[in-house]
């Protein structure tokens, strides 16, 4: 075959640059090798290339271009072999000829190692290759870490402010090789003497699976090739913090799997340390497939028993260990309600065994704790004692049944209850902490032990953005003072009230009468526009830097199917909120947000109440802001309503009684792990401090 110059540059062109199954080869790389090498026998190879063929996998047939002495792998595919002969062809796609070169041997990366084996051509055609392997080969132990093929793999770089798009074509921890398609990259050859730092994005179907900086290693055909090493940076989600989470070594160690999304591998890892927002795996350094950066949409951690929770995780550092080995850091980015109160469950429990979460839990020893603790006295029982039926079934559903809406804490020994509360979703983003009472186990004073829980608990589960935590609301009267020392104390410390604020209510109960009054002439109400609500944040602001009525999430969007109405009717709840503008002569004199829901939910009504916002310089009188109060109680089908009135100063100026204040405390979670060292701070109480009945005290009644 004779090729004159102009079309030998044309092969090389075609073959070398516009061809992903031709590799160039240097076979000085391997002779580099700080690594030994070894001999393999015929039998060895055979299984080598029939596994590849059982997976549908390539190998490397080693050819050279006659015309200029230039080095170049082809992938091909083995067909089975059971003695020395076997025949490959070229996979679909490829654009080579076999005739076109002569051939050398057969070359299997394993990752790790790469094994080459001489062998005599018998047929050559332009698509198949059938040879007869010698008796021996050569493994060249070459890479520090085992290299894996990668599919389906799309990459974004950028440097310079140029991007550059190709595919990743092979993966280690140490090394991306990506094949780039378009524009080659600037600097051209097989070695940089500089190692720029580059941003590397890869992505499968579309989604990002890893995120990182890299140095540029080299450039291979051309600039069509760029080997590029990740700098393993720390992927910092939150600041340093001094009061994390504790870790756990857990006896026997959980595992997590999950499919590799770069190489498409199922694999799994013994979980080494774990608590409630991530875990950590040893893995040997030489074989891993894991670097800081890497995200994994769906993993399962599998304890023993059966209790296996998915969700998605992200490598977030990997630190070197003695002998060999590497510890990666796992962030839990996201999990639903359910799955985090298990795995809460389950590392609480190994670091207290009183300490637990469950949805079974025993309604009956509930109830005589409520009682014994005196979190039920006798006043509230008696506001309570003719809805008992309906507080019991509301109560057995909340327990046993609705793990997208409420979660429990309890302290328990041998099945008797010593601590107590509960979380309930009450607005669209926002949870409401309540129930909260505690009764001691001898010396131990068990308010301090709940609260350390409910904290590390919050700690977590805040950080999962499909639960929708974004506020933690909290009730408490002024004079119960366990929980008034410890929020204020933590209020007073964070000094923002813009990331965690108190507001003080007046709390009274309204009779509804038989007729309810019409509003005088001039003054009208109606729902809520967006305006108004607008107007309601501005005269909110007027009177408090807080964020009370942003915790109300009333301008939220609602998606169809999705609201926290639809939730609760699910489990055969209610809960409805709406809001209400109340005029004179078309301006705003105060505003009303209607909570709706079933008794019991919570024991005060405080997410069934009207809750009254009056602005600060509004005069409008006691006898139309209660028609206007009488009129929004018409929705709740009951004689007597319960209404919270802010600020308490009109009610004082007013001159009308009420039964009590109650402070709502709301906290920005956004914030929360900018300032849980301080509150946790706050729990770091000396029981000494405190009589053995003022930590039993409970928050809001309810």
């Amino acid at each position: 075959m004779n090729i004159d110059v102009h079309d030998e540059k044309k092969l090389q062109k075609n073959y070398l640059l516009d061809n992903p199954y031709l590799i160039p080869f240097r076979r000085s790389d391997l002779k580099r090798s700080p690594f030994f090498s070894s001999s393999i026998d015929q039998k060895q190879f055979v299984n080598a290339m029939n596994f590849r063929n059982f997976v549908d996998d390539q190998i490397f047939a080693h050819m050279i271009f006659p015309h200029t002495k230039e080095e170049f792998l082809f992938k091909v595919i083995p067909g089975p072999c059971t003695g020395s002969e076997v025949t490959f062809s070229l996979p679909e796609g490829s654009i080579q000829d076999f005739e076109d070169f002569i051939f050398k041997g057969l070359l299997v990366d394993n990752g790790k190692s790469v094994i080459m084996m001489q062998a005599d051509p018998i047929l050559i055609t332009s698509r198949l290759l059938n040879v007869k392997l010698r008796k021996t080969g050569v493994i060249y132990q070459a890479r520090h870490a085992k290299r894996y093929q990668c599919k389906n793999v799309n990459a974004r770089v950028s440097h310079d402010d140029i991007e550059y798009a190709g595919a990743l074509y092979e993966f280690n921890p140490a090394g991306l090789r990506i094949e780039l398609k378009g524009i080659p990259w600037i600097t051209s050859g097989s070695q940089v003497s500089t190692e720029p730092i580059i941003k590397v994005e890869l992505m499968r179907n579309g989604r990002l699976i890893f995120s990182g900086m890299s140095k540029l290693i080299r450039t291979e055909n051309q600039g069509k090739t760029i080997v590029l090493a990740p700098m393993n940076t720390l992927q910092k989600r939150y600041g340093e913090r001094k009061n994390r989470n504790p870790r756990l070594n857990l006896v026997p160690s959980p595992e997590v799997k999950f499919t590799h999304p770069l190489t498409g591998m199922r694999v799994s890892y013994d979980i080494v340390d774990i608590n409630s927002s991530g875990f950590s795996v040893m893995v040997e350094s030489d074989s891993s497939l894991l670097m800081p950066g890497m995200i994994i949409d769906e993993a399962f951690i599998e304890f023993a028993g059966g209790l296996n929770l998915k969700c998605p995780v992200q490598v977030v550092y990997g630190e070197k260990k003695k002998k060999n080995s590497i510890k990666y850091g796992f962030s839990i980015t996201d999990i639903d309600v359910s799955s985090y109160n298990q795995l809460f469950n389950v590392i609480s429990r190994a670091d207290d065994p009183y300490a637990r979460v469950s949805y079974d839990v025993d309604m009956a020893s509930l109830w005589n704790f409520f009682f014994e603790s005196g979190f039920i006295y006798p006043e509230k029982y008696t506001s309570i004692a003719q809805y008992k039926d309906d507080f019991k079934e509301t109560y057995k559903k909340l327990y046993h049944h609705c793990p997208d809406i409420f979660a429990n804490l309890t302290y328990e020994r041998n099945g008797v209850i010593y601590g107590h509360v509960s979380l309930i979703k009450a607005y669209e983003k926002s949870w409401l902490v309540n129930h909260l009472a505690t009764k001691d186990i001898g010396l131990k004073i068990t308010g301090l032990y709940i609260l350390k829980q409910i904290l590390n608990y919050l700690d977590s589960i805040t950080r999962m953005p499909s639960i929708g935590m974004d506020y933690m609301i909290i009730y408490f009267p002024p004079e119960n003072r366990f929980p008034n020392n410890f929020f204020s104390n933590a209020y007073r410390a964070v000094n923002n009230p813009s990331h965690l604020s108190m507001d003080i209510f007046a709390y009274l109960n309204i009779d509804l009468p038989q007729s309810i009054p019409d509003l005088p002439k001039g003054w009208t109400m109606r729902q809520s526009s967006p305006k108004d609500i607008q107007n309601l944040r501005a005269a909110y602001k007027q009177l408090s830097d807080g964020i009370f009525v942003d915790a109300l999430c009333l301008d939220s969007q609602k998606r169809p199917g999705e609201s926290i109405g639809d939730i609760y009717k699910k489990y055969g709840l209610k809960r409805i909120c709406s809001s209400y503008t109340l005029f004179h002569d078309n301006n705003p004199k105060a505003y009303f947000v209607v909570d709706q829901s079933d008794r019991g939910v919570n024991l005060s009504d405080l997410i069934n109440s009207i809750k009254v916002i009056v602005p600060q310089n509004s005069s409008v009188p006691w006898y139309v802001l209660h028609a206007a109060i009488c009129e929004c109680g018409k929705d709740y089908d009951i004689k007597t309503i319960t209404v919270q009135i802010f600020p308490c100063e009109y009610m004082d100026r007013a001159g009308i009684p009420y039964k009590k204040r109650h402070i709502m405390w709301v906290l920005d979670t956004r914030y929360l792990h900018s300032n849980i060292d301080i509150i946790k701070n706050m729990a770091r109480i000396n029981p000494a401090q405190y009589l053995k009945g003022v930590v039993s005290s409970f928050i809001g009644g309810g």
